[in-house]
């Protein structure tokens, strides 16, 4: 599905809301861009169960999950297995997936994307812009020898 129903109004908001307050909905898992045929746009997989046992969504932001192969994305056997192993445990994984509770969706006006509530934006590498300025040995780097000094 595209990422629109998570958070659209109108028809698909009172659907997405029914299905929360029948708690059915287990699973959110977020795909990366250009992995269908066809079509460029993210897309998503949601997980419907009938009976759960807990009162909860786990939501994985697998979009940076991918392969690019020519001028699509694929998802690699390990991808799929960490994803997989993610959705079986259950658990907070930072940056990728967080099991978030029906209390704090509902106090979010249902809104299920996925950014709000895991942020798996690539980490960025802080510069020691001194150090690269005088040609010294980044702080960073040194700290990695910090038990040695």
């Amino acid at each position: 599905m595209p990422h629109g129903v998570l958070f659209r109004g109108g028809t698909e908001g009172k659907i997405r809301k029914a299905l929360i307050e029948k708690n059915q909905i287990d699973t959110i898992i977020g795909l990366p861009c250009n992995i269908f045929f066809g079509t460029g746009i993210p897309t998503i997989i949601m997980i419907l169960k009938k009976q759960k046992n807990n009162n909860d969504i786990l939501f994985v932001d697998a979009s940076l999950e991918f392969k690019k192969d020519g001028n699509k994305n694929i998802l690699e056997k390990s991808n799929i297995e960490k994803i997989f192993q993610t959705v079986i445990k259950r658990e907070n994984v930072e940056n990728f997936a967080k099991v978030v509770s029906l209390e704090e969706i509902r106090k979010s006006e249902y809104n299920l994307n996925i950014n709000r509530y895991v942020n798996a934006s690539e980490k960025k590498e802080e510069l020691d812009v001194y150090g690269l300025l005088y040609s010294q040995i980044p702080n960073n780097e040194l700290d990695e020898f910090k038990d040695f000094w």
